[in-house]
């Protein structure tokens, strides 16, 4: 493999403008090597022409010697004649003084005849010029690699020092983990209380950190290996100071440190493959530099430098490595090294999808196709049978299947989207926030859509081939039962961890605007905003099922509302969520202004409820009403924040988008922002056969079809569009929330002064932008920041 098609495979993709420019570099030396090939070439040209010149000087003088009477030698000729016998010789002009030329058999009054100056003159000059080229190539090539350098460097030493301090946060983080255990367990012999308030003393060593020392165990005489590590390089006076006295439980403050410390591992093994890349990537582009690097040499060979780099000699990122292998093992696994050199790195090993996933899938998705085709054309011919009976059972049952369809399809297309992101280098699992160490690859993943996919067309299959003569109406609940039981299977089998941290996410879900907000609770919100046809059969199903099949207009007129209220169940906790969020982030343009858009939707689908009830034109006016509005407000806020798309200040080289951008094609950006607005709109189908009962269940469903596939169509650029945010800020791992809050020294003597802890001057300077799509920059830049959560959360230790 090519080594630039390496870096794009290995590289962080959030650091990607951090990485060394090896595309760039290859271009400055096809250059160089363009300009040396023209060398070549003009210095071959010029010895052919001097070579064939010599020749032409010596039939020409052969001639010369048989039209004349002279005895001409070549080797010493002294020319006495001024004016030759011949008219035809008038073009020679002898000299005075034609001295032979060392090493020719040629005079040189020949060769300065023969020659043509002005090709001469021109070609040395030409030679001349591509010289001087060449070495203002060479020295720009140079200079690159000095500004690449330096690059690097810089952003190394930025995110080394980083490191640097979150690991003397965790150590001490640690300790206070530790502290609290003692207070637990009562073998301190003081309690909180006095420990922060002498804290607040800013009291030594000598005071209260002496004696939380000694019951910590950091006696010499009885030291063990944590204690050391935890207490390495620090001052007499303690750095950070507890500023709360809240108290946070052992068990939860173990978990969220325990998390904190394999995302920071990660994020130094992260570091250290952005040192080998970089390294790697310099010893490459300098062999093929001295490849074509010439004869002559313009500059100094830049290799020998490179090696002096900070980046390239420092250690510290090993030394930090070991010393969290250390911290984990002593901390967390009782000691045992193995153990905790394997869970942490667990979580930076890569995905790779296994060639029998694959395969498994092809033969799933093969076998369920020709089961649902062959079960779709068994219910058209039991729609046609003169048993009206059957026919509404077939009917019924097709509609209650379509809506466990529209649910398949969604988690297909969230595979198919995690496909395209992870062949395009958009890092997925750190943007929705999956647990790394549990996350499935994507075919392994897939194998549970399409496995569900399978199972709807057996069960379609078996309901519509009829064996007797009547239809068994029980096979969709056969299989809701067999779903629910792969999906809360208790047993550590079929992807046990992720399975839990689903149903996880789905309670999170349930408590929305109880809890704080995370991207993973949005995202999941919006995918059931999307599956209104499926939500609404909930309630037709208990109705139908408890009229056993025969009075369906009742289960319509009954369950119509309760079914559209199920149905804004989800834009209920999305419109909680975005409350929640401006309650903890104070940002009233970006989540209120979001939060009205589900109180748009909210409406839209009670005045599609009263519209079915009934469809008097008062009613008809609202719907319309309504639903412009909603198509408007979801379709701008998609293509202005959720995509950051119609930016009116962007050129007309690339109209209309944003100017970082993970896939390469511009066509997927403008089909998606045509193609969204569009689909948001077909719920006019919906209003215009509400009332015809023959057609309107399978409107409904294409309706809802269309729906899905605009979601699917979504989930695709709001992630990239939350990558290419991740790029900006070069994002790369998430730096966990630690469940002590403590504070610097440096910062309580600040805040005892009355010192301010906002940049006035930053929020001036915002306040001056007037431009909207500044504004919405701004509004982008609040997203998903994290506010600290309340300890007693429940959403403390999610994972």
């Amino acid at each position: 493999m090519k080594f630039g098609k390496e870096l794009d495979r290995t590289l962080v993709p959030e650091w990607r403008l951090k990485y060394f420019d090896y595309r760039l570099g290859k271009k400055h030396i096809k250059r160089i090597a363009g300009l040396n090939g023209r060398l070549d070439k003009l210095t071959a040209d010029l010895e052919h022409q001097a070579k064939s010149s010599e020749t032409e000087s010596f039939n020409i003088l052969k001639k010369h010697e048989s039209d004349t009477t002279g005895d001409i030698s070549l080797g010493s000729y002294s020319p006495t004649r001024q004016k030759a016998s011949n008219t035809n010789d008038k073009e020679i002009a002898l000299p005075q003084h034609a001295p032979a030329r060392r090493g020719s058999l040629i005079p040189d009054w020949i060769t300065n005849v023969i020659y043509l100056p002005q090709t001469e003159e021109y070609h040395v000059k030409t030679v001349q010029e591509v010289e001087n080229q060449m070495c203002d190539q060479k020295r720009q090539f140079d200079q690159y690699l000095e500004a690449e350098r330096d690059k690097i460097e810089a952003f190394y030493n930025l995110k080394e020092n980083e490191a640097g301090k979150r690991l003397n946060m965790l150590k001490y983080q640690l300790q206070e983990m530790q502290l609290e255990r003692e207070i637990e367990i009562g073998k301190t012999g003081f309690t909180k209380k006095t420990r922060v308030s002498t804290a607040d003393k800013g009291s030594t060593t000598t005071s209260w950190v002496t004696s939380a020392a000694s019951s910590f165990g950091f006696e010499p005489q009885q030291t063990a290996k944590t204690s050391s590590i935890l207490n390495a390089n620090q001052p007499q006076a303690r750095e950070y100071l507890r500023q709360d006295s809240q108290k946070v439980p052992y068990n939860l403050g173990k978990r969220q440190l325990r998390i904190a410390v394999q995302e920071y591992y990660r994020a130094l093994h992260m570091l250290k493959e952005y040192i080998t890349l970089n390294k790697k990537a310099f010893e490459k582009i300098n062999k093929k530099y001295a490849k074509v690097a010439g004869r002559q040499s313009c500059s100094v060979v830049f290799d020998t430098g490179i090696y002096d780099s900070y980046f390239i000699q420092s250690t510290l990122v090993d030394t930090y490595i070991a010393e969290t292998e250390d911290v984990y093992t002593q901390c967390f696994e009782n000691g045992n090294h193995k153990a905790a050199a394997n869970k942490l790195r667990a979580a930076i090993q890569k995905l790779s999808d296994g060639t029998l996933d694959s395969f498994n899938n092809g033969m799933m998705l093969g076998i369920a196709g020709i089961l649902l085709g062959q079960a779709i054309y068994n219910a058209v011919l039991l729609l046609r049978d003169p048993d009206e009976l059957i026919h509404i059972k077939t009917r019924l049952l097709l509609q209650i299947y379509g809506g466990y369809f529209l649910m398949v399809y969604l988690f297909v297309l969230f595979c198919l989207s995690c496909r395209i992101w992870k062949n395009n280098h958009i890092n997925y699992t750190f943007i929705l926030e999956f647990n790394r160490r549990h996350t499935l690859p994507v075919a392994k993943m897939s194998q549970y859509p399409i496995g569900f996919f399978l199972l709807l067309a057996l069960f379609m299959w078996l309901n519509f081939h009829r064996i007797a003569a009547r239809i068994f109406v029980y096979w969709p609940t056969i299989l809701v039962g067999a779903t629910a039981l792969v999906l809360f299977f208790p047993a550590p089998i079929l992807a046990f961890k992720s399975r839990k941290w689903l149903i996880l996410l789905h309670c999170r879900l349930l408590l929305a605007g109880l809890i704080t907000v995370k991207f993973g609770d949005v995202f999941l919100g919006d995918m059931y905003t999307s599956l209104g046809f499926s939500e609404g059969n909930i309630g037709f199903y208990f109705c139908i099922y408890s009229k056993n099949f025969l009075d369906e207009t009742s289960c319509d007129n009954k369950h119509i509302f309760g079914s559209s209220l199920v149905a804004a169940l989800p834009a209920i906790w999305r419109l909680l969520q975005c409350l929640r969020r401006f309650f903890d982030s104070k940002a009233i343009f970006l989540h209120l202004v979001n939060a009205g858009k589900y109180a748009v939707s909210i409406l839209f689908i009670v005045a599609l409820s009263y519209y079915r009830l009934d469809g008097s034109f008062y009613n008809l006016v609202h719907l319309i009403a309504a639903g412009t509005v909603n198509t408007v407000y979801g379709s701008l806020w998609d293509l202005l924040m959720d995509f950051s798309l119609l930016d009116p200040d962007s050129s007309l080289l690339r109209p209309a988008l944003r100017p970082v951008r993970a896939f390469k094609s511009k066509k997927i950006y403008f089909i998606i922002a045509i193609l969204d607005p569009l689909l948001r709109c077909t719920w006019i189908f919906s209003a215009l056969y509400a009332h015809n009962p023959t057609v309107s269940v399978l409107i409904n469903f294409l309706v809802g079809f269309g729906e899905v596939t605009r979601r699917g169509m979504w989930m695709v650029l709001r992630v990239e569009n939350e990558h290419c945010g991740n790029m900006g800020g070069l994002k790369a791992y998430r730096e966990m929330e630690l469940p002590y809050d403590l504070i610097t020294r440096q910062q309580l003597e600040s805040f005892q002064w009355g010192e301010k802890n906002v940049d006035i001057e930053e929020q001036a300077e915002v306040k001056k932008k007037n431009r909207w799509t500044a504004y919405i920059a701004e509004a982008h830049k609040h997203e998903f920041t994290y506010i600290r959560r309340d300890s007693q959360s429940w959403g403390h230790g999610y994972r």
